[in-house]
């Protein structure tokens, strides 16, 4: 028995190298599946409309029959493992048995040191077994310790909760990108901004125009600290954003985007989302600002203490971006991001949320995306980007009388 031991565990140790390599397979399948019904359930409009219900099922199929062949394949080595490692055992109590009748019957062992000492080989081969037995549960808790550490191992190079910058000031409150190149960490090939330089005063209204994929979002996502450039810096007030407390440096910014995320809370929870220590007094203030009619304080259907449903789901496209437009103000924050926040509304709401957001803008650093060019004529800089460059700047007047690409952008949308 001690001779087969070593092949015993051999075997399992085999097994287990098999097993973790398998579970790592079917686990990405598993989550690729469970992602794929996800998004299905939640764009069920979108899947219907296409009539792509019979394709999603069989993308979704196609990822579970993949993890069931990859679980057979596992089924067959844990079986052929446990046989083996089994057989082995059987063995070796056979080949004890065998040796103690020779003993006995050639050099005289007495009968019961034999008994003893295969009783002894017995005993320990079932407790290595049991022992064994555990070894997929250890499995188990390698894959389940292997996700979490990865985890908790992960480091984040910009850190809200555990900020590296210490600065908290804004100096003049301007804002300039320096030669800023950023590619983003999924696709590090592609370069999104090359050499974006511009400078923005405190209190400016700020168009950021151009064509689809020219960088305009990304300069927002770069403002509002989400990723460092490639190259270049960004600085606020004099300071480059990188030595700014990031906490402290979104406290003081507010974003508005074209489809505002609405919790399942009451109106008044979700609008301290933007300030947790906001008062009735400052709900009702901000609501006045950003127009939010439908506030049963300003004569609407809905109490602070309605819930809105899931994703804001019992207001309307026009009543979650005023939502959404108060839950910024509420913080009363020194820059505000509007990330194309009326475009994916009818005329009549436009024209409301337009004017909220011309209001929430007052006293405040703006910048702007819009698909509708007629709503950013007033701002004080247009900034034209087209693919990662800054191609124009000035006031809508000026551009246009250059006749260069915001010429041809505004005349387009005209018609």
């Amino acid at each position: 028995m001690t001779c087969i031991l070593p092949l015993l565990i051999l075997s399992w140790k085999i097994r287990s190298a098999l097993w973790w390599t398998g579970t790592e397979v079917d686990e990405e399948l598993l989550k690729q599946a469970s992602q794929t019904a996800s998004e299905a359930v939640q764009n069920m409009r979108t899947v219907r409309a296409f009539v792509a219900e019979a394709w999603t099922v069989e993308f979704y199929t196609g990822y579970v029959n993949r993890t069931v062949s990859g679980a057979s394949r596992g089924a067959i080595v844990t079986g052929l493992a446990y046989g083996t490692s089994t057989c082995m055992m059987f063995l070796a109590y056979a080949a004890g048995f065998y040796y103690g009748g020779y003993l006995i019957e050639e050099q005289g062992v007495g009968f019961q040191a034999m008994l003893q000492s295969l009783m002894a080989v017995m005993l320990g081969s079932i407790g290595v077994g049991n022992a064994l037995a555990f070894v997929p549960d250890l499995d188990d808790a390698k894959v389940a310790a292997h996700d979490v550490l990865e985890i908790l191992d992960t480091e984040s190079k910009i850190n809200a909760v555990r900020p590296t910058g210490s600065v908290e000031k804004m100096g003049d409150g301007s804002i300039e990108f320096k030669s800023v190149y950023f590619q983003y960490p999924t696709r590090p090939d592609v370069a999104i901004l090359k050499g974006l330089s511009f400078r923005v005063e405190s209190g400016q209204q700020v168009a950021l125009v151009g064509p689809s994929g020219g960088g305009k979002s990304t300069v927002i996502a770069l403002l509002q600290r989400f990723y460092d450039p490639s190259e270049g810096s960004i600085a606020i007030g004099g300071t480059d954003n990188r030595m700014l407390n990031v906490a402290w440096w979104r406290r003081h910014c507010g974003l508005v985007s074209q489809e505002p995320v609405l919790f399942d809370m009451t109106l008044a929870e979700n609008l301290r989302y933007g300030n947790a220590e906001a008062t009735e007094d400052n709900l009702l203030r901000v609501a006045r600002m950003s127009k939010m009619d439908f506030a049963a304080a300003l004569g609407g259907p809905f109490g602070w203490d309605d819930g809105l449903g899931p994703r804001g789901s019992r207001l309307s496209g026009g009543q979650k971006q005023r939502t959404a437009i108060g839950r910024a103000l509420v913080r009363d924050p020194s820059v505000m991001f509007l990330d194309e926040a009326t475009s994916a509304l009818d005329s009549a709401s436009e024209r409301v949320v337009q004017d909220a957001l011309e209001t929430a803008a007052v006293g405040r650093t703006t910048f702007t995306i819009a698909h509708r060019l007629s709503t950013i004529k007033r701002s004080d800089i247009i900034l034209v980007i087209a693919d990662g460059r800054l191609v124009e700047q000035g006031s809508h007047d000026e551009l246009m009388s250059r006749g260069g690409v915001y010429y041809d952008l505004y005349t387009k949308g005209q018609q």
